[in-house]
């Protein structure tokens, strides 16, 4: 049947730290990638944050996401 010869597999997305002073880390979030991976995620897409409309005025603008990339 479909359903035992279909394979599906599983995504996260996770922000790559949250920016705000006493967040999530980019190494909190390495700790929580390789977690994921240990459970068998497949892929694990991540963004640049979630701290939204808080991001700090040093973050804005074309290629300030380059030193995390």
């Amino acid at each position: 049947s479909i359903k035992e010869s279909t394979q599906l597999g599983v995504m996260v997305r996770i922000p790559g730290q949250d920016l705000y002073a006493e967040g999530l880390s980019q190494s909190d979030m390495v700790s929580v990638t390789n977690m994921l991976v240990k459970t068998g995620v497949d892929i694990i897409d991540v963004s640049s944050g979630i701290g939204g409309w808080n991001r700090p005025k040093n973050r804005r603008g074309e290629g300030y996401l380059v030193k995390v990339a």
